[in-house]
């Protein structure tokens, strides 16, 4: 179960499943019980005793009284990192054209994240534990944006340790001891640091 939220006019809870089994229970129970019912409808579930699972479907098949939405959590967190950090800079007069950002973990957010602000004009640097793949999505992003976009998407090794990055954006779950480290030289005091990954840094 997610945290409950108790607003004037609404009240929201919210489950996270990881078989069929587990969803099938959980909507027979709601179904007419609530008035909404909003299903993650990415097809990305697998579950290693269960196999593959489809909850839009299975939503589908068994919600007849209660209101059924679909949306794709993925797209409404690139979305809300996009926003997010454009508005933060816009607050400070400044805008995203121009400034350096490091994505930490190039997973599909992190990839998306990358395009929405390469197409805003910021110089992109991709960092993967695997540096092949930073460096073919970097070339993917390159050749996808559009033509009259000058900034460029670049895979981050050593040799740009000492760009000074605007703003560092963690989506992977890598060891807090390796994200600490880029914040070490690279950063200003005005930096925005986003831990969009849910525990990917330290206290310090």
């Amino acid at each position: 179960l997610t945290p409950v939220r108790e607003y004037k006019e609404f009240i929201v809870a919210g489950v996270i499943v990881f078989s069929e089994f587990e969803a099938k229970i959980i909507l027979q129970e709601i179904d007419g019980v609530v008035d909404f019912i909003f299903v993650d409808c990415e097809k990305k579930s697998k579950n290693n005793s269960h196999g593959y699972f489809n909850i839009e479907r299975l939503s589908w098949e068994i919600v007849t009284r209660s209101n059924l939405k679909f949306y794709k959590g993925n797209d409404l967190t690139v979305e809300s990192i996009d926003n997010f950090i454009f508005h933060y800079f816009l607050n400070i007069n400044q805008l995203i054209g121009g400034l350096n950002i490091l994505i930490i973990g190039v997973g599909n957010i992190g990839f998306k994240v990358a395009l929405k602000l390469l197409e805003r004009g910021a110089n992109i640097f991709l960092f993967s534990a695997d540096e092949n793949r930073a460096q073919n999505l970097s070339n993917v992003l390159n050749d996808i944006k559009p033509k009259e976009t000058i900034a460029k998407a670049k895979a981050y090794t050593k040799k740009y340790n000492h760009t000074i990055l605007d703003c560092i954006v963690l989506t992977g779950l890598a060891p807090k001891e390796e994200n600490t480290a880029y914040l070490k030289n690279n950063i200003k005091q005005e930096s925005l640091i986003l831990d969009v990954g849910k525990g990917c840094l330290n206290s310090d």
